[in-house]
């Protein structure tokens, strides 16, 4: 492997199977994931991946990076501009297809000119990797769909020189930077789970009321039926004396 120590900006690009190192200096490098860590974007073996990107990433500290997601890890959907008030429909309905939990998905609306950009990612899959790398003392820019910049790429090999190009997008690459979320996906995020919460306190309430109907009626029960056993008892413990043979008559 080859290892870089001077600090200089880097590209990586994360696809579904591996991860790839661009620089100035070297050709691309390459890290196949395990398939046993992760496959189709799902983690498979969480310390397992962990450790494959520490691997990796440990020869290469103190590096300034941004991550480029590949297309087959983005969903999108693009729209007219002029769509104007149907706009919540549509990413509401963008986001009910996507189909990771969605408390694991990235949403983003990305307003251009000529389009608006419905993108979402596994959020999961890309996290691990760059809390990884901020811990190895790298500095994570951003992480941002390549899609965006289709109109740089078509038709181009990706290299370093290319992804250095991209970067003169500055406000595109704001806009599209995945680490910062935009509110509304963050609400609905938040909605999600006090929703979840509110269910899950629910079912907890109906439990308990069943619970205690169950002692009321196991109460009831056990009392009335010691107090039969009660009365039958105290009925039972009445004595009757009888005699088999009359007293005798004393005679004057």
């Amino acid at each position: 492997m080859i290892f870089v120590s001077e600090k200089h900006d880097i590209f990586l690009l994360l696809k579904q199977d591996q991860l790839q190192l661009f620089s100035k200096k070297h050709e691309p490098l390459q890290l196949i994931f395990p398939q046993e860590a992760v496959k189709h974007q799902e983690i498979i073996d969480k310390k397992l991946f962990e450790k494959t990107i520490k691997d990796f990433s440990t020869p290469l500290k103190q590096l300034k990076v941004i991550i480029f997601l590949d297309n087959e890890l983005v969903f999108q959907k693009n729209i007219s501009a002029n769509t104007g008030g149907t706009l919540i429909d549509e990413e509401n309905k963008f986001v009910n297809e996507i189909p990771f939990p969605q408390e694991n998905v990235v949403r983003k609306t990305v307003k251009t000119p000529s389009k608006i950009w419905l993108l979402s990612a596994n959020r999961e899959f890309y996290q691990i990797i760059t809390l990884i790398l901020e811990q190895q003392g790298w500095n994570v820019l951003s992480v941002v769909p390549l899609l965006l910049f289709t109109p740089i790429t078509q038709n181009h090999a990706l290299s370093f020189d290319l992804f250095l190009q991209i970067t003169k997008e500055k406000i595109l690459l704001e806009k599209g930077n995945l680490l910062h979320e935009d509110s509304q996906s963050k609400q609905h995020v938040a909605q999600e789970a006090v929703g979840k919460s509110s269910v899950i306190q629910y079912v907890a309430l109906g439990v308990s009321v069943l619970i205690l109907a169950g002692v009321l009626v196991f109460a009831v029960s056990f009392l009335g039926t010691k107090s039969t056993k009660k009365h039958a008892n105290s009925s039972n413990s009445k004595v009757h004396i009888t005699s088999k043979h009359p007293l005798p008559t004393v005679s004057k």
